[in-house]
């Protein structure tokens, strides 16, 4: 008998198929499109704040690979409501009208950005964290995490054969200020998973985050330190640490205010889905001036140094409510994440035109170093600096610049005390 001359091959499993069109090796403007079986899903479209693009400082994901390819996601799926993953959908999704999924508080975000756009929101879908959704051959489970905004979530998706875990931004806090700590269990009992896409700042540095709690309560003894009007700048999507300092502020007798159109709409979205039920009563802007400087804390944006935040009008005495004065405070709670330049800009603005003290969070004595050299370099008023940081808190320990009138100088001066003090003069000019 002669040997047959055709040859049966196993069959193969297509193919899965993964296209980064931002976030990978950067920091911002998150876009992810899984392939399977000539299917596509999106995971994430952010932006990235570019403080080096004058008169247009914010960019998306180029989506000219799509084009080429001819591939238009049938899904696009949103892990949190952070700008990095959502800024970018507004502008990106009306080529692709697809069904947009994600969490009550980001699809709230995402309503109010449709609405200023002029576009239906008749797309965006509501799911819970712990719920699944199936879009062509794709099943994606969500799973909460913590990250310094509610309800962030990881993506365990089944294609084929295929488990693929899509992180999200994460933090392991033991102790957050808003929702639940990560289900350590249901994470382990996951395995075996053919892929992992880990997606969060500052992952791959060693040691370990720092609880919000911890922040907090930083954040608690420095306010009650302060003299005059305080301003505390964040990211407005932070909501654990503007709970913690509008908690902070209620404790020393002081009433809070809100500056900056996205630090607004982020609390009113968050209130309404229960998020802030214990914040405490708001003032408005126009009516700061009827109050006492020493009774007032405003939660500003402006963190990184955006040109048309909040704190650069305040900055700038262009604010129409508020002008900052001696013995005023103003606390950077947030890291940078873009570039210094124009955050190194603001600061230079606020030393030549009056506030006594300026709290900012960072992690490192050589941050300290930095915000010295960044202070002497702006040479517009004689001051000393006096730096203040807990090496205990790892995410956003306090440190504190106070200006005053100061003729000695004095070397840096690091220990490996529990606190680092440094005072630099800074020269007339």
């Amino acid at each position: 008998m002669h040997p047959s001359r055709v040859q049966l091959r196993p069959r193969r499993r297509p193919p899965l198929r993964l296209l980064p069109l931002g976030g990978c090796g950067e920091i911002g403007m998150n876009l992810t499109l899984y392939g399977y079986d000539d299917q596509w899903i999106a995971v994430d479209c952010g932006m990235m704040i570019r403080q080096d693009l004058p008169n247009s400082p914010l960019q998306v994901p180029n989506t000219d690979t799509l084009e080429a390819l001819k591939i238009t996601p049938k899904a696009l799926f949103i892990t949190h409501g952070h700008e990095d993953h959502i800024g970018a959908v507004a502008w990106l999704w009306p080529k692709w009208g697809c069904p947009i999924f994600a969490t009550p508080l980001a699809a709230g975000l995402l309503r109010y950005k449709f609405a200023e756009l002029q576009l239906s929101s008749a797309s965006i879908e509501v799911i819970e964290p712990g719920d699944a959704v199936e879009s062509g051959p794709f099943t994606l489970r969500y799973l909460s995490v913590t990250h310094s905004i509610p309800e962030s979530c990881s993506i365990m998706m089944q294609a084929g054969d295929y488990r693929i875990l899509h992180t999200g931004d994460w933090k392991l806090d033991p102790n957050p200020l808003i929702g639940a700590p990560v289900n350590a269990a249901q994470f382990r009992a996951l395995a075996p998973v053919d892929l992992l896409v880990g997606d969060s700042t500052n992952a791959p540095m060693p040691g370990q985050s720092g609880s919000e709690g911890d922040v907090a309560k930083a954040l608690s003894t420095t306010l009650k330190a302060c003299k005059g009007r305080v301003v505390v700048s964040c990211f407005a999507s932070n909501l654990a640490r503007v709970l913690a300092i509008g908690l902070a502020a209620q404790a020393c007798g002081r009433r809070v205010s809100l500056m900056g159109r996205s630090m607004e709409r982020m609390v009113s979205v968050a209130r309404g889905l229960g998020y802030l039920d214990n914040f405490p009563p708001l003032v408005p802007p126009h009516d700061l001036g009827y109050l006492p400087p020493e009774e007032v804390v405003i939660i500003a944006t402006g963190s990184q140094g955006e040109p048309r935040a909040a704190l650069q009008r305040l900055a700038q005495r262009r604010h129409p409510f508020v002008d900052l004065e001696p013995g005023d405070s103003v606390i950077f709670s947030a890291k940078t994440i873009c570039t210094l330049r124009s955050s190194k800009a603001a600061f230079s603005l606020f030393i030549s035109r009056g506030p006594s003290c300026f709290t900012l969070a960072r992690r490192t004595s050589s941050s300290l170093r930095s915000a010295a050299n960044w202070a002497t370099r702006a040479k517009r008023s004689s001051c000393s600096i006096v730096a203040i940081v807990s090496p205990a808190l790892t995410i956003s320990p306090i440190l504190t610049i106070r200006l005053s009138n100061c003729p000695e100088i004095r070397a840096p001066i690091f220990t490996s005390a529990p606190v680092f003090r440094l005072t630099v003069p800074v020269a007339k000019t």
